[in-house]
C-alpha cells in the first residue's frame, strides 16, 4: 500500500477561495515535495478496507481509514493547509484516468479533490487537479511550483476551467472522475466530471507530463477539516519509449521474418537480411508469376521489447547482403 504525503511545515503565503459566484483560487502554500515513493502497478483499485500504509497522526493532521474510507483530518491548517496522498505508478504514463468517491464530513470553506501528478517524490508538486469547494463549485487547476527554498516549495494553483453549483450537497458522497492526456505536440488535455454530469475540459500549453501517478488532495482553511475518500481507481497508458533494438542479428532476422510473413498481400517471404549491428533489414517477397519485390524494414525497442516494422514502400528487386561488408544491405534491381 502506498505511503501518505509528507507534512507541510511552513505557513500559508496567501489563500483566497471565492464561491459560488465565480470560482477564484489563488493559493500559494509552502511545503516539502509530494511524498510517497512506493509505486503501484496499474490498473489500481483501492477501497481503503485496510490502512496500514496510510495511518499517520500528529498535532497537525491525521490520515487514517475509519469505516473503510480514507480520512484526511486537518487540525492545524495554519501550519499545514495542503495535504497530498499520492499513488505513484510503476511506469510513467502518457494518459492517466483517476476516479474516486469523496465527501466532506466537515470542510469549513476549504476544497478537496483528485488529480494527476507529473512530479517525482523529491520534487515540488506538479500536475493537474479537479477540486470541489465547500460551496459546491468545481474547477480544473494546474499545480506547479511558485518558488523553492531548500527542500521546501511554494505551490501555485492556477484555475484552468470552472463550474458553479457542480454539487448541491458536499456532505454526501459524489463520484469524481478525471483524465489527463499528454499529446505529442506538448499540450495536456484534461477532462473531468462529477456524478456523470456536464464535463469540465481544458488544454494546457505547454503541458506537464508524462504522469507519475494520481493524488488525493485536501486544502484546509479551518481547524478540524475532515474529508473522506473511497473507491479509488487509477489506470493509464504507459509512455512509449523507443530505443535501439536489444536482440542480436539472428534474433532480428527471426523477428522480421515473422512480422513480414503476416503481410500476406506482399507475397511469400523468400529472404531476410539484417545488418550485423544496426537496426536496418531488407526483405524479399515473391508473388507467383511475378518478379520479386524488395522492402526495407527496421527493428527498434519499444518499452524494452523489440518490434519490427516496414521502413519504406515495396520496390522491384531482390534483397542483398554482402558478406565482406556485413553492415551493408540493399536491393538489387538488376540491369
Amino acid at each position: 500500500m502506498n505511503v501518505a504525503s509528507r507534512r507541510r511545515r511552513c505557513r500559508i503565503s496567501s489563500l483566497l477561495l471565492a464561491f459560488p459566484a465565480s470560482f477564484v483560487l489563488v493559493f500559494t502554500g509552502c511545503g516539502g515535495a509530494v511524498g510517497g515513493v512506493e509505486t503501484n502497478e496499474l490498473p489500481l483499485k483501492e477501497d481503503f478496507s485496510e490502512c496500514g500504509g496510510f495511518t499517520m497522526n500528529d498535532e497537525v493532521a491525521t490520515i487514517d481509514c475509519p469505516a473503510g474510507e480514507l480520512r484526511v483530518l486537518v487540525e492545524q491548517p495554519d501550519v499545514s493547509p495542503t495535504h497530498f496522498v499520492p499513488f505513484r505508478a510503476d511506469a510513467n504514463q502518457q494518459t492517466l484516468a483517476v476516479s474516486a468517491e469523496a465527501r466532506a464530513q466537515k470542510a469549513g470553506g476549504g476544497a478537496w479533490g483528485i488529480g494527476c501528478i507529473a512530479s517525482e517524490p523529491d520534487e515540488g508538486g506538479r500536475g493537474y487537479l479537479l477540486l470541489v469547494s465547500d460551496e459546491g463549485a468545481a474547477a480544473l487547476l494546474r499545480l506547479d511550483v511558485e518558488s523553492q527554498e531548500g527542500d521546501r516549495y511554494a505551490q501555485r494553483f492556477t484555475p484552468l476551467s470552472q463550474q458553479e453549483n457542480a454539487i448541491r450537497e458536499t456532505r454526501t458522497r459524489h463520484t469524481l472522475q478525471f483524465r489527463c492526456a499528454k499529446e505529442d505536440a506538448g499540450t495536456v488535455h484534461v477532462r473531468a466530471g462529477i456524478d456523470g454530469g456536464r464535463a469540465l475540459t481544458a488544454d494546457d500549453t505547454p503541458g506537464m507530463g508524462p504522469f507519475t501517478g494520481a493524488v488525493l488532495l485536501v486544502l484546509a482553511q479551518q481547524p478540524d477539516t475532515d474529508i473522506r475518500f473511497d473507491k479509488l481507481t487509477v489506470d493509464g497508458t504507459p509512455v512509449i519509449e523507443r530505443g535501439t533494438a536489444v536482440s542480436d542479428q539472428e534474433g532480428r532476422i527471426a523477428l522480421v521474418r515473422a512480422a513480414a510473413g503476416k503481410q500476406r498481400a506482399n507475397g511469400r517471404v523468400t529472404s531476410v537480411f539484417c545488418q550485423s549491428k544496426n537496426s536496418g533489414c531488407v526483405v524479399t517477397f515473391k508473388v507467383e508469376y511475378s518478379a520479386p519485390d524488395c522492402q526495407f524494414w527496421v527493428v527498434e525497442s519499444v518499452n524494452g521489447v523489440d518490434v519490427a516494422k516496414p521502413d519504406g514502400p515495396l520496390s522491384e528487386g531482390q534483397g542483398t547482403y554482402d558478406e565482406d561488408n556485413p553492415d551493408a544491405i540493399g536491393c538489387d534491381y538488376g540491369p
